[in-house]
């Protein structure tokens, strides 16, 4: 379908174009040079205009998704250079985690946040989840040795939606009783 040289109002831009209304509505608000006094738009301008603004943004998502692999590599490898200096002892688990949360919270990334809860949960479960006990008996162990961590754990883990089916009920009844006990 070959363009007019003139649109004569937004909702004919819309519809020869297979856009909404609001677009056209937005390009105008945008500052868009196609736009001329009587309603009427330039054709052949406002297409071209429409263009460079989509190329405009799949290169913005681009570049933000180029941003976020980087994070998401930085947070990650400091995570892991600080857990190397909780093994080679040089940080409590609490001054392991304390420093981890900071960052986490800090890269306001979900990827990252499921990333470490699920990383604090499965040590504090292989640390205290032995043969020898009960689910319930471990998350008693667990918030008597690190209650600020167990705490922390099982509200984001039930926050963002990812506890186990099996553990929810537990892990709910122990994080409420870990903010009555320990705040």
């Amino acid at each position: 379908m070959e363009l007019p040289a003139y649109f004569d109002s937004q909702a004919q831009a819309a519809a020869m174009l297979n856009i909404s209304v609001y677009e056209v509505k937005a390009a105008k608000a945008a500052g868009c040079p196609a736009f001329r006094g009587g309603g009427r738009i330039r054709g052949k301008e406002f297409v071209a205009w429409l263009s460079k603004k989509n190329i405009e943004r799949k290169r913005q998502a681009s570049e933000e998704t180029d941003e976020v692999k980087n994070l998401i590599r930085v947070v990650g490898e400091t995570l892991m250079g600080l857990d190397e200096c909780g093994n080679l002892n040089l940080l409590t688990a609490e001054q392991h985690f304390e420093f981890c949360k900071t960052i986490v919270e800090a890269s306001k990334n979900s990827e990252v946040l499921h990333f470490f809860v699920q990383h604090e949960d499965l040590w504090l479960r292989r640390k205290f989840w032995t043969g020898d006990r009960t689910f319930e008996q471990a998350i008693w162990a667990m918030l008597e040795e690190h209650p600020k961590i167990t705490k922390w754990v099982f509200q984001t883990l039930e926050k963002e939606k990812l506890l186990d089916p099996d553990h929810r009920c537990s892990c709910h009844a122990c994080a409420v009783f870990a903010e009555k006990r320990f705040g």
